[in-house]
């Protein structure tokens, strides 16, 4: 159990997630390829702003959802079987609010906009878990929407690139 809990707290949903999801943000970092922007540094920036929103910042966004979700997971036999029980839902709080103030943090550090970009994220994921999710379809499917685009949005401003 040990070793579940150590893998859940580094990445909640596992590396499936994050390639499952990394295609937003190579539109962006393909266009300043394009544009002939600073390679070298643009390419080491892609990495850094990819590896910030989901290795730290989108990973706290899972763990929040999982703190409420873990009773009624473990009633129906949800099969995610994520550890969080009530012994370590403290633990997990606590490491989830660290990635997120750490990710954010960093983010405001690069830039401004992409520090806003986080918390916008978060607060838009957070919104669809806690409560469009379980009472309206149509404002999920909008929720969602709108998360995938920001996602892309991040590594326009991480990289500088004009949106003109």
């Amino acid at each position: 159990m040990k070793k579940d809990l150590i893998s859940y707290l580094i990445l909640p949903k596992g590396v499936q997630s994050i390639i499952f999801k990394s295609y937003v943000y190579f539109v962006p970092f393909l266009y300043s390829l394009i544009l002939g922007l600073n390679r070298p540094r643009d390419f080491l920036l892609f990495l850094l702003i990819f590896g910030l929103f989901e290795f730290v910042i989108n990973p706290s966004r899972y763990q929040l959802n999982d703190l409420t979700d873990y009773k009624s997971d473990q009633q129906r036999q949800h099969h995610w079987r994520r550890p969080v029980n009530k012994d370590n839902k403290l633990l997990v709080l606590t490491v989830a609010l660290s990635r997120f103030t750490l990710g954010t943090s960093i983010a405001f550090f690069l830039d401004i906009r992409l520090g806003y970009l986080a918390i916008a994220f978060l607060v838009l994921q957070l919104f669809y878990d806690h409560f469009t999710k379980k009472r309206s379809p149509l404002l999920s499917i909008f929720t969602v929407s709108i998360v995938y685009p920001l996602r892309s949005l991040t590594i326009f401003y991480g990289l500088e690139i004009p949106l003109n």
